[in-house]
């Protein structure tokens, strides 16, 4: 969507047997573009790496991520916020992603569902990254 004209951007319709992921990689987005993708469509590989020409994503973080914490930063509870943490991600699949990333944990105070979420987006405070998804309904 282009924020300014409220249009979309660009759409693009395949057959059914196309992979959304290969789709992705070849879309060519405006610098400081935002991509919000279903945690199945993950990958951090190489050219695939969303921190590239001011390219910033966010997604759901899948359970059972293998990271590590390498800094902490104060989450306000009163406002949802579980977790703001830089990790880096660990196991098997570590050498992937060669960035660290943001991981933001948050609670719906109406629906007391968790999320957790990871995002490259360094400049946006947490509960505005959170409140965009939540409000979008998102639940990939």
């Amino acid at each position: 969507m282009d924020h300014d004209g409220h249009m979309p951007a660009f759409v693009l319709v395949t057959d059914a047997k196309t992979p959304d992921l290969i789709v992705a990689r070849l879309l060519k987005l405006p610098s400081g573009s935002i991509t919000v993708m279903d945690r199945a469509y993950i990958d951090f590989t190489g050219s695939g790496t969303p921190d590239k020409n001011d390219q910033f994503f966010v997604t759901r973080m899948k359970r059972g991520t293998r990271y590590k914490v390498v800094e902490r930063h104060e989450a306000d509870r009163s406002q949802g916020l579980t977790s703001d943490q830089i990790i880096l991600l660990a196991g098997a699949n570590a050498k992937e992603c060669p960035i660290p990333l943001r991981r933001i944990g948050y609670r719906d105070p109406e629906t007391g569902k968790h999320y957790v979420f990871l995002t490259n987006i360094g400049h946006l405070v947490a509960k505005t990254i959170c409140a965009g998804l939540i409000l979008a309904d998102y639940t990939g």
